[in-house]
C-alpha cells in the first residue's frame, strides 16, 4: 500500500480550495472550467460572442506543483485571487504569483517559487 505524504495531503486540500474558488465563478455563463487533475492544472475560461466579436479567453489559471505550491499562472479578473486563497486556508508561503516577473516576486509577500 502506498504511503500518503504530507505533500499529497496538502495538494488534495489545496486542489479542493482552488476548485471551490473556480466553481464560484462558473455560475456566470459563458464561463466554464477546464480541470486536468493528472497535471494539476485548473482554468476558468470565457467563451462566446459579444458585440459581434468572438471571445475565447483564459480568465484564471492555477497550477499545483508536486511540492504543493499553488501557482497563479493567470488572473484576468477583478478579484485578487491570492487573497481569496489565503482566506480559504492556503498560506502565503505556498502561493506563487507566477504571472509576476521572478525578480518582483520577493516583494509580493508570497512565495518566490
Amino acid at each position: 500500500m502506498a504511503k500518503i505524504t504530507n505533500a499529497q495531503t496538502k495538494i488534495k486540500k489545496y486542489e479542493k480550495i482552488v476548485l471551490e474558488l473556480l466553481k464560484s465563478y462558473n455560475n456566470y455563463p459563458p464561463f466554464f472550467l477546464i480541470v486536468d487533475k493528472s497535471t494539476k492544472h485548473y482554468m476558468l475560461m470565457d467563451n462566446g460572442w459579444s458585440n459581434g466579436h468572438y471571445r475565447h479567453n483564459v480568465l484564471l489559471h492555477f497550477h499545483i506543483e508536486e511540492d504543493g505550491k499553488v501557482w497563479i499562472m493567470a488572473n484576468y479578473t477583478e478579484t485578487l485571487v491570492e487573497i481569496a486563497l489565503t482566506d480559504a486556508g492556503i498560506p502565503k508561503t505556498d502561493i506563487v504569483l507566477g504571472m509576476k516577473k521572478p525578480i518582483l516576486r520577493e516583494y509580493s509577500g508570497y512565495a518566490i517559487a
